[in-house]
């Protein structure tokens, strides 16, 4: 009895480790797996970051620049280098108020999406249109803010310069009805004299 007692023992010994060890490598190979969807993820991020058109710009609740994306140093002219840990002057001074008060909402939480005027470092402003939103953390806290921009410049101008053709066109469609409104009358007189 007391071998047999001691030969099953042995055998769920082995048996539990080798349990034990097909649950490690499973284990391993699982955490693995989520190591690569990790690594996968971050580096899709890290693409669309990079290679983004829009200039996209984070900043801590100093004000201060966290990271930009190529797209942002070819919008704004400042570079990498120039902009990290720096508050640079993005927004024209006429415009800095409201651009505080958007700030200090945007750490309470709220998102914003806006046509702005930006400035560039040469102190060239242009229109944008401007994408503002906190980023939280696990515990729902703002720890920073994304800015995305886009140079909507041209449109702004593509806009203006159809607004001013429409305006001509309607000033050629009244110049034409007020001719119209004088010609007929004098094609009356013109008749009448004619008669005479």
């Amino acid at each position: 009895i007391l071998i047999t007692y001691t030969i099953a023992m042995l055998l769920v010994g082995i048996t539990q480790t080798i349990f034990i060890q097909y649950q490690a490598k499973k284990d391993k190979k699982g955490v693995e797996v989520e190591i690569q969807k990790i690594t996968s993820k971050q580096a899709y991020l890290q693409l669309f970051f990079e290679y983004a058109n829009d200039a996209i710009a984070v900043f801590d609740l100093d004000n201060k620049i966290i990271e930009v994306n190529p797209a942002f140093e070819n919008l704004y002219g400042w570079t990498k280098e120039e902009c990290i840990g720096n508050s640079l002057p993005l927004i024209p001074h006429k415009r800095k108020k409201e651009s505080l008060e958007r700030f200090q909402k945007l750490l309470q939480g709220e998102c914003f999406i806006i046509d702005s005027e930006e400035m560039k470092k040469d102190g060239t402003v242009f229109k944008a249109q401007v994408s503002l939103s906190p980023i939280f953390d696990r515990e729902g806290n703002v720890f920073a803010v994304s800015v995305i921009s886009r140079d909507i410049s041209y449109h702004k101008e593509h806009e203006r310069l159809q607004m001013q053709s429409e305006k001509l066109r309607l000033v050629g469609e009244m110049a034409a009805g007020v001719a119209h409104e004088i010609r007929n009358p004098m094609t009356v007189i013109s008749s009448f004299v004619q008669m005479l």
